[in-house]
This record gives structure tokens, sequence and C-alpha cells, in this order.
């Protein structure tokens, strides 16, 4: 009767090995695939910095009086306008680079450029604050630093995360016209929520944004 029992108990056990193993399979699976998410977003933000210390850089040894004008000419605006016209200007030029995002996701061929409008604007910041720093000096910091950095800092925050999905969407749409078989589960509509999200917390930090100029950039005077 022992011996019965046991090989009882031997084959439960044998049969619960194969779950285990396919059990800690997809565990490693769901691991490795959350690191590489993680990988691409840290590349992002890396290539960032780098845009924003290229931008510098490229004020210091190939400034451009025409560039310098313009940026100049969008500082006083933004300084003198009142609420709406600065939220019209920060939501115009931020939905620029969000809906460049969009639509490379959309392609085929845009896994490889999603980075190029997160690297845009940061040298576009870069460019600015060097700008900022050697025309106003510490005027010009502390109007960075109130007005410009905190604001593009979350923006660009969101615009990584728009470029990550961006990028899976992109590979998903390669393995569709190359007739891949693949067992992600991605939505145009998911795509497009989760892009509506980010537009609405761009939306709101903009709308705080403005508020903050409106009330205090007037009292720095460039």
């Amino acid at each position: 009767m022992t011996k019965v029992i046991r090989l009882k108990r031997k084959k439960h056990s044998a049969s619960l090995k194969p779950l285990k193993a396919e059990r800690a399979q997809r565990r490693k699976k769901y691991d490795f695939s959350r690191f590489t998410q993680e990988k691409y977003k840290i590349f992002m933000l890396i290539i960032c910095v780098a845009a924003v210390a290229c931008g510098s850089l490229i004020y210091r040894f190939y400034s451009n009086s025409n560039i310098n004008g313009i940026i100049t000419e969008k500082v006083f605006a933004m300084q003198n306008s009142g609420f709406a016209a600065a939220l019209v200007f920060l939501l115009k030029t931020d939905f620029l680079f969000l809906a460049l995002s969009f639509f490379l996701g959309t392609s085929y061929a845009g896994k490889s450029l999603v980075f190029f409008p997160p690297a845009l604007k940061c040298l576009i910041i870069g460019y600015t604050g060097g700008l900022m720093y050697n025309e106003f000096e510490l005027k010009g910091v502390l109007f960075c630093l109130l007005f410009i950095y905190p604001y593009a800092v979350i923006t660009t925050a969101s615009l990584i995360f728009a470029a990550n999905e961006s990028a899976y969407m992109s590979g998903y749409v390669l393995k569709l016209v190359t007739n891949k078989n693949t067992a992600d589960d991605i939505s145009a509509r998911l795509y497009f929520l989760r892009y509506l999200f980010l537009a609405v917390i761009n939306c709101a930090c903009a709308a705080v944004n403005a508020g903050i100029i409106c009330f205090l950039a007037g009292k720095i005077a460039l």
C-alpha cells in the first residue's frame, strides 16, 4: 500500500516539473522584455542629454545671428504676452514634436527614426540655454530655470515615452508588412489612447507654465 502511494506521489511531482519549467521560462521572458523596454528608454534619455550638450556647443562654435534673433524674439513675445498667447505658443511647439513621433510610429520604417523628435527638441533646448546665458547672463539663467527647464524636462520625458510607444508600434507594422508571425498584442486603439494620455499631460503642463509665465515673467527684466 505504501509503495502505491509513493508511486503516485512521484508521478504527480514528475507531472509538475514541465509546468514549473514553463512558468519559469515565461517569467524569464517577461523580465527580459521589461528589461529591454527600460533599456530603450535609458538609451533615449542618453541621446537627449547628449543633444542638450550638442546644442550648447553648436551655439558656442557655430552661432547663427538669424536663429538667435528668432529665439530672442520668441522669448520676448512669450514674456510680454498674456496667458492665452503663451499657452498657444507652448502647445504648438510641443504638439509638433508629439505629432511627428506619432506618425513615425505608424510607418514600418519609423523605428530607426523615433529618436529624432526628442533629440531635435533637446538640441533646441541646449542652444536656447546657451543663448540665454550669453545674452542675458544671470537673468537669462534665472529665466531658463523658472520657465524653460522645468517645463522642458516634463514634456521631454513625455516625448521619450511617446517615442518608445512609436518604436514598438513601428516594429509591429513592419512585421505585418513583411507577413511575419508576431505574438505582440498591439492595437491601434491602444496606441492612440496612450498618445492621447501624453497629450493631456502636455496640455496640463503647458497651462501651468503659461500661468507661471503670465504672473512672474514680467518681474524678470531681460
